[in-house]
């Protein structure tokens, strides 16, 4: 459960000096790479397949790419939800 919490202590900071939210979708492997948990191989797998994918692709279902995985997903959704609040 620490582990959440600093999680989601980061990922607040992170949105006091991030203003760009890149859509998953459509977004070019460079913005991705920048993302949060992700860095340029998983960045690189999202684009590789995203087009197998019924849109759109959010932080929630990003775990069914291979080479994410689950706790990836979980990081990013919590990234992408402290980005709307």
């Amino acid at each position: 459960m620490r582990q959440f919490a600093d999680s989601v202590k980061q990922f607040r900071q992170l949105k006091e000096n991030c203003s760009l939210v890149p859509n998953l979708a459509t977004a070019p492997l460079s913005e991705l790479a920048l993302l949060p948990s992700l860095g340029l191989t998983r960045a690189r797998c999202i684009v590789e397949q995203r087009h197998f994918f019924k849109p759109p692709l959010t932080a929630a279902t990003i775990e069914l790419i291979d080479g994410v995985g689950e706790t990836t997903a979980f990081e990013l959704s919590v990234w992408y939800q402290a980005q709307r609040d």
